[in-house]
């Protein structure tokens, strides 16, 4: 379900549950204050629906998270793409959100995370240059490095604190 309905919905329930408690209902002057608590809805509403693609978290997988971004999280490293050994390591990660239309003009969108390096414990940097291999929160992706060394790669939605 698309994220403007959710919080269309939210404002909805927050104006009835606000005209419920402290409106009244009886189409008088004592009812404006069930026209303020509309306007508090329509504009929690409004601000949800175009504020969060540009002013949400920068999470993964956050239900409030950004359209597009840039920054450093964990991210679980297993060479050969074996689960045997792993390094959790801070890695730069981009965010952004997609949208295509199939074949009856219906538009979809998903959202898109690629791994640019990740810095190893030792000091050295492994960069990966396989820009058709899609990161997925919390699930191994086997990716090759500028070296060309296999290596299976597990985001997670943990930032990398200064």
């Amino acid at each position: 379900m698309p994220r403007g309905i959710i919080f269309i919905a939210a404002a909805v329930a927050l104006y009835r549950s606000l005209k419920w408690f402290f409106g009244k209902r009886n189409g008088t002057i004592n009812d404006m204050p069930n026209k303020a608590f509309m306007w508090v809805a329509v504009i929690f509403a409004l601000g949800m629906v175009f504020g969060t693609p540009y002013w949400g978290t920068k999470k993964p997988g956050s239900f409030f998270e950004r359209a597009a971004y840039q920054g450093m999280f964990y991210v679980y490293l297993y060479p050969n793409g074996q689960k045997v050994k792993s390094y959790r390591v801070p890695a730069m990660v981009t965010s952004r959100v997609e949208s295509d239309e199939d074949q009856d003009g219906r538009s979809y969108s998903w959202r898109e995370y690629r791994i640019e390096f990740a810095l190893m414990p030792n000091g050295g940097r492994i960069t990966f240059y396989d820009s058709d291999v899609l990161l997925e929160l919390d699930q191994v992706v086997t990716m090759y490095d500028d070296h060309e060394r296999l290596w299976g790669v597990q985001l997670t939605d943990q930032i990398v604190k200064k």
